[in-house]
């Protein structure tokens, strides 16, 4: 994933794996693949390394899937309507080209599963 991650930029269109665009990108954030699963503990509603408090726009969604973002690194896509962000991982990066980041996923699924 490190080739995708030197790949994008806050501002890139993002659209899914039909075609159809969801937002562009507003943050990239990277992860910590390498970190051993017991490093990130669960403390007063984040997760967060030993130390350090975690303050993420993610903060809203299930921890589950707070921890794979964090692991795995991920964008946060704005909605061009008005809707909520999206918060994809990298490995549901597909294919950058140009300004343009292609999904691997259908878009829209809840954040709040």
């Amino acid at each position: 994933m490190t080739g995708i991650f030197g790949k994008l930029r806050v501002g890139m269109n993002v659209f899914d794996r039909s075609g159809d665009k969801i937002g562009i990108i507003r943050a990239v954030e990277p992860g910590q693949i390498d970190a051993p699963p017991g490093l990130l503990t669960y403390t007063g509603g984040s997760l967060s390394p030993p130390g350090e408090v975690l303050s993420t726009p993610a903060s809203g969604l299930p921890m589950v899937r707070r921890h794979r973002l964090r692991r795995k690194g991920y964008i946060q896509i704005g909605s061009e309507t008005g809707g909520k962000d999206l918060f994809e991982p990298f490995d549901a990066v597909g294919r950058v080209a140009g300004s343009i980041v292609r999904l691997s996923v259908k878009c829209c699924r809840s954040e709040e599963e």
